[in-house]
């Protein structure tokens, strides 16, 4: 029952988000800017952030100084838990999240509760299907590069869930997040920044 729920949970997720970038093709891979897309049901929630690795990293190049690289790696242990960048009310407990980060030369890393997979943008096996749900990435030829990171929890049967993001104060380059959301019955959009950075998702 919890394999096909969260089979359910995903795949309307990715509806969710290729309706989300379809229709902001046009305004795509913008630095200062990112996407937050939630679905919560059945007591699950999963959250997926798509951004352009600028906004973390500060570039987009291949890293070659000793700075570029602790910078990734600052950035990948960040991400790869969701308290990196935000906090829940109320707590849910992670089941698994899951992190593509650009340029990095380290093999995916499967853990009991976490699955790692760090990558080179340009050079990823689900390259092709991936462009087929955000077609910006279509432009990783001229050089732009991104960072997606999906999160699940079991959060149980709530009345509401409160997503406070820290990711405006750590991280300098990023100034808006777009968010949709799904969940208890019903859909929402808002924009986040720093001085909104709570995403609440009610009945």
């Amino acid at each position: 029952m919890i394999a096909l729920t969260l089979k359910w949970l995903f795949a309307l997720l990715l509806v969710v988000s290729a309706a989300v970038c379809w229709a902001d093709v046009h305004q795509a891979h913008t630095h200062g800017q990112a996407k937050i897309t939630a679905v919560y049901e059945l007591g699950e929630l999963v959250l997926a952030l798509d951004s352009p690795a600028a906004n973390f990293l500060g570039f987009e190049h291949p890293p070659e100084s000793s700075h570029d690289k602790r910078a990734l790696a600052q950035v990948s242990a960040a991400l790869a838990t969701p308290e990196g960048i935000l906090s829940l009310t109320p707590s849910c407990t992670l089941t698994s999240s899951k992190l593509e980060m650009p340029f990095s030369s380290m093999p995916a890393r499967n853990h009991e509760n976490t699955e790692y997979q760090h990558r080179d943008n340009t050079h990823d096996k689900h390259h092709e299907v991936h462009n087929g749900l955000h077609p910006e990435n279509a432009s990783h030829s001229s050089g732009h590069q991104d960072i997606h990171v999906t999160y699940h929890w079991q959060c149980g049967e709530i009345s509401q869930i409160q997503i406070q993001l820290t990711v405006f104060e750590r991280y300098a380059g990023l100034a808006k997040i777009d968010a949709q959301w799904i969940g208890f019955g019903t859909q929402g959009v808002s924009i986040l920044n720093q001085k909104h950075p709570i995403l609440v998702l009610s009945p």
